[in-house]
């Protein structure tokens, strides 16, 4: 009997492991959900925040890199972060930068780097240099310190430093939002250290630092290829760590499950996702089907076509979430003024006369956008609201038209004019980005209405590389673009001072005059709120009189995801609070 009751044993002991794999089988095909995978259009130009300033870059960098300060996603107040609080504002009242600005930081005491290190002001302070070293190709981050005239690190506790700057409006939210890099993970022969920071910044020494045999050696390690896509060497404070980027274009971030930050609590330090996965896919209609497969959980940026047809698709719509929050972009079209058609203003206004926004935002958009009337997004306590749209007037473009000497004087549809004694007809090109579908159907739309007066629009599709590189050498009549904005007042320089009207500048419209310069100029240290108000509703005056483009609206983001996938939205980028993502 023995034998028999020890195969009754076995064969129980059989039965009870065989029960305890059923579930292990029946979620071998639905794994528990510990991260989500993010749609990206295109991979980063690389993982150091000061180099890399694409919007994908921005995306990631924001996960790994932390500044003193940021902006709440949801109040959009702006909330200390590696900054214990906000900075001691103070007046210089002696000494060579007497009139200027004092600010005193002090960092978190828990703040860390990974390797357990506190994070201090020399961090800061290295952070700058390498922003100022000439050698070191960050152009964009270099607009951040250029009201920064010397910072000092107190030498008995680093955590304490002050950070002189010009008196402008500016200079203390462009102290606050520079990503901080770790000194000894990028500059761990301690290179930077034999220069100050007044030295990097001076201009008279401008050519010497930059035949700097040193300081060329440390800008070829910091910016190399190799350095920009070794995640190993993407080291932040943030509560992510990039742990991979594939060479099928897949980034792959985990959560720091001992990061210093993960107990202070807020938006700015919420990290609900174990790991979080860019996928590269590029086709958007690749995308949604790898949605609907469960191959992928956010996808952002759909046209409004795709995201209107998906929320009204009765077999999919249920499988979806949908997201529409406002955002800070405003799309325009820029007109090239130093185009000698385009030179003359009334074709300018010819041009947004005919220029339907209404129509545009209903037939293109279908809906999913607000009117826009300038450079400034209408959000903001800056924004002139007493401007107008331009009316869409077709009767009044060709009354512009005949005053600036432009008449069919041949017949053939298209109006005409003797230049320098030769017949020239009224042609203009429309650039864009082939892939734009948005982009597309506006020209097609300003070419039918352009051609019902004699304006012969030719579309102009490019390549993403030629497209900027034409805008930078100005080889364009009409190009369409989108203008993305920030949550800080609005810095004008960059795009609309004659001095920026270079290849390395963003003024391709050639606007400019002396009042429009003296304006931007004037803002730099205007402190009263009302004043800089008033300047900025002047200048959107002198915009909208001179029409160097025509601003079509500001759209609303268009997200879909996964039905187990909740988002939290907001105007700041990337429109949801990536730290959020709930999966139910």
């Amino acid at each position: 009997m023995f034998p028999s009751f020890k195969k009754r044993v076995s064969a129980f002991v059989v039965f009870l492991f065989a029960l305890s794999l059923l579930p292990l089988i029946s979620c071998r095909n639905e794994p528990t959900p510990v991260g989500v995978r993010i749609r990206m259009a295109a991979e980063p130009r690389g993982l150091n925040p000061l180099l890399a300033v694409d919007g994908t870059a921005q995306q990631i960098g924001r996960l790994v890199f932390q500044p003193l300060l940021d902006y709440d996603p949801e109040t959009l107040a702006e909330e200390p972060v590696l900054a214990a609080g906000k900075p001691k504002v103070t007046a210089v009242d002696t000494g060579a930068l007497k009139g200027q600005l004092r600010l005193d930081y002090t960092i978190r005491d828990n703040a860390q780097w990974d390797n357990n290190t506190p994070i201090t002001g020399l961090d800061y302070l290295f952070t700058l240099k390498t922003i100022a070293a000439p050698t070191v190709k960050a152009t964009a981050a270099r607009s951040q310190i250029q009201n920064i005239l010397d910072v000092v690190v107190d030498s008995a506790d680093p955590k304490n430093f002050s950070v002189f700057v010009k008196k402008n409006f500016l200079s203390e939210v462009n102290c606050n939002g520079i990503p901080v890099l770790p000194q000894y993970a990028y500059d761990p022969e301690n290179t930077l250290a034999a220069y100050s920071f007044t030295q990097l910044i001076d201009k008279s020494k401008l050519d010497n630092l930059s035949k700097d045999t040193l300081l060329l050696q440390f800008a070829e390690q910091f910016q190399s290829p190799d350095a920009q896509r070794d995640a190993q060497k993407a080291v932040g404070s943030g509560p992510y760590r990039i742990v991979s980027w594939s060479e099928d274009g897949q980034i792959a971030l985990q959560r720091k499950e001992d990061w210093w930050g993960k107990s202070i609590g807020g938006n700015l330090f919420t990290a609900t996702m174990p790991e979080i996965i860019f996928m590269l896919v590029k086709d958007l209609q690749a995308a949604l089907t790898m949605l609907k497969n469960n191959e992928i959980d956010i996808v952002t940026r759909l046209t409004p076509a795709m995201f209107q047809d998906l929320k009204a698709d009765v077999v999919h719509k249920d499988d979806m979430n949908f997201y529409e929050p406002a955002t800070l972009e405003i799309h325009y079209l820029g007109l090239n003024t130093k185009n000698p058609t385009l030179a003359d203003l009334q074709v300018r206004q010819a041009l947004a006369h005919v220029t339907n926004i209404r129509a545009i935002t209903d037939s293109i958009y279908l809906g999913l956008a607000k009117p826009a009337t300038g450079p400034i997004h209408p959000s903001k306590s800056i924004y002139n609201d007493t401007i107008k749209t331009p009316e869409y007037n077709p009767a009044k473009a060709m009354q512009l038209l005949d005053a600036a000497g432009w008449k069919d004087q041949n017949g053939n549809g298209t109006r005409d004019k003797k230049i320098n004694g030769k017949t020239t007809e009224l042609k203009i090109g429309f650039a864009f980005v082939a892939t734009n579908e948005l982009a597309k159907n506006i020209g097609l739309y300003l070419q039918e209405e352009a051609r019902k007066i004699g304006i012969a629009i030719e579309l102009q599709p490019q390549e993403a590389p030629l497209f900027s590189e034409n805008l930078a050498k100005r080889n364009f009549d009409i190009f369409s673009a989108a203008l993305g904005t920030e949550l800080p007042p609005d810095e004008l320089r960059q795009f609309w001072h004659t001095a920026s009207n270079t290849p390395d500048g963003s003024n391709r419209f050639g606007f400019g005059s002396a009042e429009s310069d003296a304006l931007i100029e004037s803002m730099s240290t205007i402190t009263d709120q009302q004043a800089l108000k008033n300047s900025y509703w002047r200048f959107q005056e002198l915009i909208a009189a001179q029409q160097p483009a025509i601003f079509l609206c500001t759209p609303l983001e268009r997200i879909v995801t996964r039905p187990n996938v909740r988002l939290k939205t907001t105007i700041k980028r990337p429109s949801y609070i990536e730290g959020a993502i709930d999966l139910k």
